[in-house]
């Protein structure tokens, strides 16, 4: 194992050549004066991430960064942008970057980019076949076209295709871009092949491409479809610009499509009285998308990404809705042009056919409408998590979840999340970090949520405790299992018992000295194991249990103590970390609502977890070589002993968010307000991350949180976060109004007061009903409008669809 005090890592030697490479790319395609956005689309839970550079080593450095993090895809403008836009973020990279540069920010057209792509499903990187097809059609392309008199272009490696930018000096005008389009469709009319296509839609102005020098990382790396570096494979040293006329010889090969006539909607016209919900069909299939626009004397919903493509980022793709109620879909990306409305609900509902059974069904009674619509009446579905992305498995964690999630049949991001669990047991209580006036250490608790024995989530445990018990033999002490009392917990983690006892000497008065009864326990590390969580569940409902008040000081006190006269335990700075295991039915059978509200439930980390693979003959864990993973992890915990308080670099820092920008940052979106138990359930996550970052610093010998490791515990708490959400759904916790929501969306033709009251044969005192509706109404989950009558004016209630993410409510 090398020294990382003697010899340079890899990683450190691949950085430098990517560098080498940056600052070449920057030096070809940029002028000494340029800004230049850099942008990440695909951030996880940072959404976007956007800089704006005028200094090109600034430019090249935070690239490089970016690059390390294991972003899938980095990019930035290859057009000249306004340099105003630099305010936006000047000289460094932000996160939740709401504006990005448009078409109308580009000062001028320097290059007209050719991307050549090899055809195959979307979300993975190209195979070796596939990505030297690409290069061999650029190599044809470029040649062919010097033949023409063309100069030559900036010939590139994309990592899973090839890049020709030709240089171009023209205005940005609707002409210009009316040129390029028609440029490019010349090009694929030309050259695309069954294989490899000229992308069609690289001409507007603010497109940006790859930042050469970065790896391209589509889905997993595999040896059949590896991630590549994407690199400048040759160019002149000063590219000569294209002569109009040859652009416009090109262009004349193709005429443009008006764009009246333009392909969108594909649905037969529909009578108004049987519009189709759009909005609710997005809805329930946790589709995000924007407020509707006008289009065309229609409607246009942007969807915040492509269902086929989630790479694709609004304002990319969108669904549209004609003045007389016909719809349709568009994605402007090459590989989506040739999808429209029927492949749109086909991808959700696969069984859809030719017949108009989405149409609203009539109003009639609830059971009416649930058996005409089969939607209504339904929950919310809530779609299951997507997998923790590359920038959480960073570091130590990531290497080890790399090197046993071959062998096992667990969910990887519940693997991760063990690890991280059990790490921040091992590690001890010395570091922290300061969030007010409360000191955060690294003891967590979490439970894997999923099928019974299909899950797999116990299963994830075995390579685990493998791996620590190798790493620290003295901690394995501190495992224990099952969770039966607040006073046994304390017990497990205790201070040493003192007794005043009296002594009499003869002749002396009597005396009275401190004597130890019980030595306690000198390592108060704790890992407590429950299998089965629901049985810790049905414990806290007895009358008298302390369990739950214990749990709620365990993870964030440095003092427990029990009021019962005969239990004389108490624990001064105990590190105890709990970890579970339950079925989502279980959970929501023993979860009371009391749990949610009194803060226990938001101590843990919620994680679905299923099982990954089917290993019939099991794994080879036995091959697998920790050695050097826990000669690391030894030096993790050497380092962690000599720190304190741990606080964050700039760089996180900006992440996080500042006193002066309140409204700007990670902070400020994890303290947003949800509703209902999901948000009750997740409403300590800005607590969470600062504990997860802080392991993933110590993870990585660092003293300070960076803004890798914030990031990294930004996207597990991304995962647990929708796991809440497809755990909880949209319920309130509130079993009257769970009950009236279920029936108001039963019912579309909606419920009077009487009505509703009629749901539970009159056991409910109106002002019972009166309070749940208040309820619903105040989250935006129904609403109600007066009907006059001939007497007193009715009201009638109606649920309300809101739109569905897996961010929180409202996100």
């Amino acid at each position: 194992m090398q020294s990382p005090e003697t010899d340079p890592a890899p990683e450190i030697l691949d950085t430098e050549i990517s560098l080498t490479e940056m600052r070449r790319a920057v030096g070809l395609l940029f002028r000494a004066g340029d800004v230049v956005e850099v942008r990440v689309p695909k951030a996880g839970r940072q959404r976007t991430i956007s800089g704006y550079f005028s200094d090109f080593e600034q430019l090249a450095q935070a690239v490089a960064r970016l690059d390390r993090n294991r972003w899938p895809g980095i990019y930035w403008t290859i057009n000249p942008v306004t340099p105003a836009l630099e305010a936006r973020s000047q000289g460094k990279l932000k996160a939740f970057a709401e504006t990005t540069t448009s078409d109308a920010d580009i000062l001028c057209r320097r290059w007209l980019p050719v991307d050549l792509d090899p055809k195959r499903p979307s979300g993975i990187s190209s195979s070796d076949a596939e990505h030297e097809r690409a290069l061999e059609l650029a190599d044809r392309i470029r040649s062919e076209l010097v033949t023409s008199g063309w100069p030559s272009a900036v010939y590139a490696d994309s990592g899973n295709g090839a890049h020709l930018l030709y240089r171009v000096d023209l205005p940005n005008t609707p002409e210009t871009t009316d040129l390029l389009k028609r440029c490019l469709r010349a090009l694929s009319a030309r050259y695309s092949t069954e294989e490899v296509v000229v992308d069609e839609t690289t001409f507007n102005a603010s497109r940006i491409f790859k930042a050469y020098g970065t790896t391209s990382r589509k889905g997993d790396d595999t040896s059949e479809r590896p991630h590549r570096a994407s690199r400048i494979v040759e160019a002149p040293e000063d590219p000569s610009v294209v002569p109009r006329e040859l652009l416009d010889a090109l262009a004349a090969e193709v005429a443009i499509e008006p764009a009246s006539q333009a392909r969108v909607y594909t649905m037969p016209p529909r009578p108004d009285s049987s519009r189709f919900d759009l909005e609710g069909f997005l809805a329930k299939h946790g589709v995000r998308f924007r407020g509707a626009q006008s289009y065309q004397g229609g409607r246009k919903l942007i969807l915040e990404e492509c269902p086929w493509d989630p790479s694709h980022r609004a304002p990319d793709a969108a669904v549209f809705e004609s003045a007389d109620g016909r719809l349709g879909f568009r994605c402007l990306h090459n590989s989506c042009r040739h999808l429209g409305w029927r492949d749109f609900r086909k991808f959700f509902e696969p069984d859809y056919g030719e017949a108009d059974r989405e149409w609203v069904p009539e109003s009639g009674t609830q059971e009416r409408g649930r058996e005409a619509s089969g939607f209504y009446g339904a929950p919310v579905a809530i779609p299951w998590p997507a997998p923790i992305g590359v920038e959480g498995h960073y570091g130590l964690a990531g290497e080890f979840v790399r090197l046993v999630e071959p062998h096992t049949e667990a969910d990887p991001n519940w693997l991760l999340i063990l690890f991280l669990v059990y790490a921040g047991n091992v590690i001890g209580r010395n570091a922290f970090v300061w969030a007010g006036g409360d000191r955060h250490h690294t003891n967590l608790f979490a439970v894997g949520v999923g099928p019974t024995s299909a899950g797999r989530k116990g299963s994830a445990q075995g390579p685990v405790e493998m791996f620590f018990r190798g790493a620290d033999e003295t901690w394995l002490k501190s495992n224990q299992s099952g969770l039966a009392s607040g006073e046994g917990l304390i017990w497990a983690v205790r201070d040493p018992i003192f007794k005043r006892e009296r002594t009499k000497k003869r002749g002396q008065d009597a005396e009275f000295q401190e004597v130890c009864v019980d030595e306690g326990v000198a390592d108060k590390r704790l890992l407590v194991k429950q299998s089965e969580f629901f049985g810790a569940l049905q414990v806290m409902r007895r009358e008298g249990n302390t369990l739950s008040v214990v749990l709620r000081d365990a993870w964030d006190r440095d003092f427990l103590a029990s009021m019962t006269k005969n239990s004389p335990g108490r624990s001064t700075n105990p590190h105890i970390s709990i970890i579970g295991n339950i079925t989502k039915e279980e959970l929501l059978r023993g979860m009371l609502s009391n749990e949610a509200d009194n803060g226990l439930a938001n101590r843990f980390l919620w994680a679905c977890s299923r099982r990954s693979k089917c290993l019939p003959e099991g794994g080879r864990m036995w091959t697998v070589d920790f050695v050097d993973l826990q000669r690391s992890f030894q030096r993790v915990c050497y380092n962690a002993n000599n720190l304190e308080a741990v606080s964050r670099d700039a760089n996180a820092a900006d992440l996080w968010g500042h006193n002066i920008m309140p409204d700007v940052g990670a902070y400020r979106e994890l303290t947003k307000d949800q509703f209902g138990l999901y948000g009750a359930v997740v409403a300590r996550g800005a607590a969470q991350v600062l504990r997860l970052s802080l392991i993933y610093a110590l993870l990585d010998c660092a003293a300070e949180i960076r803004w890798e490791h914030l990031v990294a515990a930004l996207e597990v708490w991304r995962y647990c976060q929708d796991s809440a959400k497809h755990i909880f759904g949209d319920a309130l916790g509130d079993p009257t109004a769970d009950e009236i929501l279920r029936a108001l969306r039963g019912c579309t033709a909606g419920m009077t007061r009487t009505e509703v009251g009629a749901i539970f044969d009159r056991n409910k005192s109106s002002t019972e009903v009166g309070r749940a509706l208040s309820v619903l109404a105040n989250a935006g989950l129904a609403r109600f409008a007066r009907e006059k009558t001939a007497g007193r004016p009715v009201e009638r209630w109606f649920a309300v669809w809101k739109e569905v993410s897996p961010e929180g409510a409202g996100a």
